[in-house]
């Protein structure tokens, strides 16, 4: 069976590169806590805990004493429980602004793994394949590209703006 141009393992390092020379470097501030609940308010967050804890989830409010986050992820539920908590303001040193999660990967990805797919194929007609490895040659470089824009998408998601809250 012959395999298309496009489903080389180079080809598609090349294109997985590509996309991850789309993910930008995270952006540093350093603001004081009374500045601190305009700019957070209403966005998801990752909060790397003065005790060792990390939490992840949307600030509901910022208030003198303490900041309240809806917790959709926790590196200890017992202490930080998911749910809506309030984590007071001496535990946080360091707020981590995640960027929305976004499809661009993965879309391109697919996109480049149809083409491969239809290059496979077309090799697989020309070989005489079986249904079975006609499902083979469509599916896999289908499967493999998007799963690969969508690491590329999961793993560029945190790199948002890391702000450091400074003494009042």
């Amino acid at each position: 069976m012959k395999r298309a141009a496009l489903f080389k393992p180079s080809t598609v390092i090349a294109v997985c590169c590509l996309l991850a020379a789309q993910a930008r470097a995270a952006d540093h501030l350093q603001l004081h806590w009374n500045d601190l609940g305009a700019l957070v308010s209403g966005r998801s967050v990752r909060l790397p805990l003065k005790d060792g804890a990390r939490i992840e989830g949307l600030v509901r409010g910022v208030g003198p004493g303490a900041m309240d986050v809806s917790v959709t992820r926790t590196s200890d539920r017992r202490i930080y429980p998911k749910g809506l908590i309030s984590v007071a303001r001496n535990l946080i040193g360091e707020v981590e602004l995640l960027k929305p999660g976004g499809h661009k990967g993965a879309i391109i990805g697919g996109i480049v793994g149809a083409v491969s797919a239809a290059g496979a194929a077309g090799g697989a007609l020309e070989g005489n394949a079986s249904e079975g490895q006609m499902a083979v040659a469509v599916a896999a470089p289908l499967v493999m590209c998007t799963g690969v824009g969508w690491l590329i998408d999961h793993a560029a998601r945190p790199a948002g703006t890391r702000i450091t809250i400074t003494p009042d």
